[in-house]
This record gives C-alpha cells, sequence and structure tokens, in this order.
C-alpha cells in the first residue's frame, strides 16, 4: 500500500514532538508507555488527515490495505448469493415498515448493490469439510461505516480463529455514505443467513446458530448488536452470543466520554473530508434539515432507530449472550457500559406492559470488561 509522501512530512513533526512530550512527562494518561502514546497520536493525526481528502480516495487508500494471511492459515474467497441478500433486504423491510421518511433514502434501489457481496473464509489449514457441528465465527469488521475491509482486519480475524479453533467468515459489507443504514445491515443479515442456510453449491452444511458467535470491534460491534436485535424481532434464531470490542452503539454521541476521552482515543472529533460525488457541499439555501447530517452512515431522522442506535432499544432483553470490552480512556467507553447493564437489566416500563401488542423480553446475559 502506497503512503503519500505528504501524509508523512506532515505527520513527522507530530511524531518528533510527541517523543518529546512523552519524555517531559507530558502524557494524557500515565499508565502509557512511549509505543502507545505513539500509536494513539498518530492515528488520530492520520485520521484527521482525512480534511484534505476525499472519501473515496481515503476508502480506496485503506482498502488497499493488505493484509498477509499466517501460513498456518488459510483464506477462501467467497461471494455469499443475491438470494440471501434478496432474502435480507424482505426481513429488513418489514422491520422498518413505516419508517420510510426516517430511513432517508430508497435504499431497495442502492446501485451499489449491483457489485457482489464478497466474503473469506479464515480457518486454520488442513481442516476438513465445514460441518454443521463447527464452531463458526461471523466477524464483522470496523471502519466508523465508511471505511475498512474483511482484508484488512485479517491479521485479528485469523488471530481470533486460531485462538478458538473456529472458523471465521467475514464480509465487504456496503459502505456509507455511498450506501447509508440499512445497507450494512442488510449484508450482514445475508452472510447470517448464508451461514443457517446455505444454498446447496455452498459447499458445507447448514451452520448451527448455536454454533456461531458474532464478533465485531467499533461500528463492526454495533452492528453485531443491530443484527442480533434484527434477528430477535424477526422472529430468527440468535446466534450463540456476540463478542464487541468497543461497540459503537450511540450515533447520536450522547454520553460523556465521546467527549472527555478525547485526549486518550486514537478517533478525532470529527471525520471531515473533501466534497466529493459521495459527499457533495450542500445547498444551504434550499437545506430542510435544522442540522447538519451528523453521521455518513445514517441521516439525522434515522438516528434514533434502534438497528441503527441499539442503545436506544427499548428492550435489549431476548439476546444471546453478549461479552463486551473496553477501555476506560475510550470515547466509546460509556455507551458500551450502559448498553451491558440495561441489557441485563431489561425491565420495560410499567405502563408499557399493559399494551396490547408489547412484549418483554427476558435479560440477556451479559458479561462487560473495562480495562485501565
Amino acid at each position: 500500500m502506497a503512503v503519500d509522501p505528504k501524509d508523512i512530512a506532515a505527520l513527522t513533526p507530530k511524531f518528533l514532538s510527541t517523543v518529546y512530550k512523552h519524555f517531559k512527562n507530558d502524557i494524557p494518561d500515565s499508565n502509557w508507555d512511549l509505543k502507545l502514546h505513539l500509536g494513539v497520536t498518530m492515528l488520530r493525526s492520520f485520521l484527521q488527515r482525512g480534511k484534505h481528502k476525499t472519501i473515496e480516495k481515503h476508502q480506496k487508500f485503506v482498502g488497499k490495505a493488505h493484509i498477509p494471511s499466517s501460513p498456518s492459515v488459510s483464506v477462501k474467497k467467497t461471494i455469499v448469493p443475491e438470494t440471501c441478500r434478496s432474502q435480507a433486504e424482505d426481513i429488513m423491510a418489514g422491520l422498518l415498515s413505516g419508517q420510510e421518511e426516517k430511513v432517508g433514502w430508497r435504499w431497495k434501489e442502492d446501485p451499489m448493490k449491483q457489485s457482489p457481496l464478497k466474503g473469506e473464509w479464515v480457518e486454520a489449514k488442513n481442516r476438513k469439510k465445514l460441518t454443521s457441528a463447527d464452531r463458526v465465527i461471523l466477524y464483522i469488521h470496523g471502519g466508523a461505516y465508511f471505511m475498512g475491509s474483511a482484508a484488512q482486519h485479517r491479521f485479528l480475524i485469523q488471530k481470533v480463529a486460531k485462538a478458538s479453533a473456529a472458523r471465521a467468515f467475514s464480509i465487504d459489507y456496503r459502505l456509507a455514505p455511498q450506501s447509508p443504514f440499512p445497507a450494512a445491515v442488510v449484508d450482514s443479515l445475508a452472510a447470517y443467513l448464508y451461514l443457517i442456510q446455505p444454498p446447496a453449491d455452498a459447499g458445507f452444511d447448514p451452520i448451527n446458530p448455536k454454533q456461531i458467535v458474532i464478533m465485531g470491534d467499533s461500528a463492526g460491534g454495533g452492528l453485531a448488536l443491530s443484527l442480533m436485535l434484527v434477528l430477535r424481532d424477526a422472529g430468527l434464531p440468535q446466534p450463540a452470543g456476540a463478542a464487541c470490542w468497543s461497540p459503537w452503539v450511540d450515533l447520536y454521541h450522547s454520553l460523556p466520554s465521546i467527549f472527555s476521552n478525547g485526549p486518550t482515543d486514537y478517533i478525532p472529533n470529527g471525520f471531515v473530508h473533501k466534497a466529493s460525488p459521495a459527499n457533495p457541499i450542500k445547498d444551504y439555501k434550499n437545506i430542510q434539515q435544522r442540522l447538519e447530517r451528523v453521521q455518513y452512515y445514517a441521516y439525522n431522522s434515522a438516528l434514533s432507530i434502534p438497528y441503527v442506535s441499539p442503545i436506544l432499544s427499548d428492550d435489549l432483553g431476548g439476546l444471546g449472550e453478549i461479552f463486551i470490552t473496553c477501555g476506560s480512556g475510550e470515547r466509546l467507553r460509556d455507551e458500551s457500559i450502559l448498553l451491558a447493564h440495561k441489557a441485563a437489566k431489561t425491565h420495560p416500563e410499567i405502563f408499557e406492559c399493559n399494551k396490547p401488542g408489547v412484549r418483554s423480553y427476558p435479560p440477556t446475559k451479559v458479561n462487560l470488561n473495562v480495562y485501565e
């Protein structure tokens, strides 16, 4: 992956100043060593450099990342059948019925659907044919919903697959802003349906949902939880559980740590890019929204939909077991903690229980880990 010399030139002073600050004990967190201090600072600075590029160029740059696979694992690329995506679309359309105006665009007519839904299997070499008894990880990559790929996250996926003696399957879901919500959820659901209801020529038997764990980091963790809500609400079988690293579940940015932990997180204050077809200059004379669009991933009107911001779900019960981990210095810390407690102690308001058609779910088993 070629690195822009302009980025190197721009980031060199930041590198040197960070080293100087570290040895002068000017450190955001006293527990940080030099490697972590440099890593957080340089990654944040690189992401802030996005304002000098278009979204398309940023996506292309990140998408070129080539992560070589370990000699002990094999990588097999595949395509999720369009029938799975069509089925997922129909399910999602039913769940979003009556909320089309909130969603904000004709998502079923997305031209990006013309591109196939690519996936890849990562597993230890010399394993036998996949059967329903095998453990499978459905890994959903992070990247703020507008960047990243399965290949880019392969370094992590292969480690998890080897450590858990499981096979891992990951996909390149459609990215925002070209394909906002619910495109990524639809593609994630299509991948899940592919595992539990594969076509005859898939090369593997249907996977028992109780042998599947959905994993994801950041936006991928949020997608994992959104997918579990979709499965629950659509009456589809839950997986054995989900493992979420710092899941992004509150797209309103409404909790304190999103601001207070800015100095100790690599995520910048916002993602700003040059105008482009994917991110056009707004016509402020005719703009109808009172606020500028907050997220690339969803229109402002859609942020309150639980499949966008799972933390806003009225009931987070009835899901497979959830493992959540986050760092005390991360921007997403508070939403990880709040979601964990809300899912584990689900209790609909008393008056809601008396409404016809309102279903109450049992608490979800949650394992929450917050690291210093």
